[in-house]
């Protein structure tokens, strides 16, 4: 199984998504390098892809998809920094979490939206910004 790094970074309600050309919207994320920690992955993963230099970036959970293991990781942005499309990467959007759940959008991306949207829900959290903020407050877990 793969295992990938995913990130979710949050602005004013909504979340970061990206697509290649024809390709549906997903988390940004990507495969680690030799020698990289997932954390570390995920950071410059959101850099490539987009030019977003995350400031803070901390382990949330794992998801399972059919054919890779999702570490998603929470990730801080500046507010007036805008993500812009690069490598494979042709489109970048900040979308509302129910709004991916209706959009053309991979599996594993609508099953990671329906968590957070869960937790903003049904959860203590008022937001989805509060959500995000628990994650970046945890310490870092385990690559395991």
């Amino acid at each position: 199984m793969k295992r990938r790094a995913t990130v979710i970074c949050e602005r004013n309600g909504r979340v970061l998504v990206v697509a290649r050309a024809l390709g549906r919207w997903a988390f940004p994320g990507g495969k680690r390098k030799l020698g990289e920690d997932l954390g570390e992955t995920a950071q410059r993963e959101l850099e490539e892809e987009t030019g977003l230099v995350a400031t803070h970036v901390h382990y949330a959970f794992q998801f399972h998809g059919l054919r890779s293991r999702h570490f998603v990781f929470a990730a801080r942005v500046g507010e007036t920094i805008e993500a812009i499309p690069s490598n494979e990467i042709v489109r970048c959007q900040w979308m509302h979490l129910d709004e991916i759940l209706c959009a053309e959008a991979s599996i594993p991306t609508k099953g990671i939206a329906a968590i957070f949207l869960r937790q903003t829900q049904c959860g203590n959290h008022q937001s989805l910004r509060e959500a995000i903020e628990l994650y970046l407050c945890r310490a870092p877990a385990s690559d395991d």
